[in-house]
């Protein structure tokens, strides 16, 4: 039986090398009655690897997916808050620093999501009064 780790063996091979990696690089070869030849353990290596380099750029697309998600949600909030911002600012008369200051100071007071104010604001379904004068 040849059990191998390659964080082990690239160690061995160079002791300067970075910090073993975090994702799954052992290799388990188990010998028949006439042992393993070198070929077979060089192309278990070569799965192995490959099983590897699969694994690491499932993971790097499904970050990159779950950071386009929240990018995509940061935007949509962000123009659900201008708007609310706009919304305020022309109903109330002030600027669009005072409407954001109004429309945050609510939030906090209620202890409520900034993005959930902003739409109950543009929507009509927050009591004007609510931000008329924080």
């Amino acid at each position: 039986m040849l059990t191998a780790t390659r964080n082990q063996q690239d160690a061995r091979r160079n002791p300067q090398a970075k910090a073993p990696c975090h994702y799954p690089r052992s290799l388990a070869v188990h010998s028949g009655p006439s042992g393993t030849a070198e070929a077979d353990v060089i192309v278990a290596r070569a799965f192995a690897d490959l099983a590897t380099l699969s694994i690491t750029q499932h993971r790097a697309s499904a970050e990159a997916q779950r950071l386009n998600e929240q990018l995509s949600g940061a935007l949509t909030s962000r123009v659900v808050i201008e708007q609310a911002k706009g919304v305020i600012s022309e109903r109330a008369g002030t600027d669009l620093a005072e409407a954001f200051s109004r429309l945050r100071a609510y939030a906090r007071n209620h202890n409520l999501r900034l993005t959930d104010v902003a739409r109950a604001t543009i929507d009509g379904t927050l009591d004007p009064r609510a931000w008329a004068a924080v």
